[in-house]
């Protein structure tokens, strides 16, 4: 679901599933440099709808149910997400984000790992981050 919308600034607006991406090109050291801004909209609700119609038919799949039935899938769910994040070995994630950034022993991909994994955090976790 990729959009491209110009703006009347001349920037272009790029839609990703729910997420605007809006760029701007500025002149730099006699380069061109594109700045990317994310903008978060919240969902409309048939969106909010879809979007958990797929949740629960993923979390149904990967609970190995055969009974064709979600009667307590979710509250089975919840009941494993808190202790998986508090038990989740901080090292072994971001070592893994780093793996996932194609790591290059760089100290900026273990600093933009650290970085992306506390910006996740606060959005699963909301309230509790």
């Amino acid at each position: 679901m990729n959009k491209v919308a110009k703006t009347n600034d001349g920037t272009s607006k790029h839609c990703l599933k729910f997420a605007w991406m809006s760029y701007t090109t500025i002149q730099w050291h006699g380069r061109n440099a594109a700045i990317c801004c994310f903008t978060f909209k919240k969902m409309k609700p048939h969106q909010l709808d879809l979007q958990r119609t797929i949740m629960m038919d993923a979390l149904y799949e990967r609970s190995g149910r055969t009974c064709g039935t979600y009667t307590g899938l979710w509250q089975e769910f919840c009941q494993d997400l808190g202790p998986n994040f508090r038990d989740t070995d901080y090292d072994q994630l971001h070592a893994d984000v780093c793996r996932a950034m194609d790591d290059t022993g760089s100290v900026m991909t273990a600093k933009q790992a650290h970085q992306a994994i506390a910006t996740c955090r606060r959005h699963l976790l909301g309230k509790w981050a």
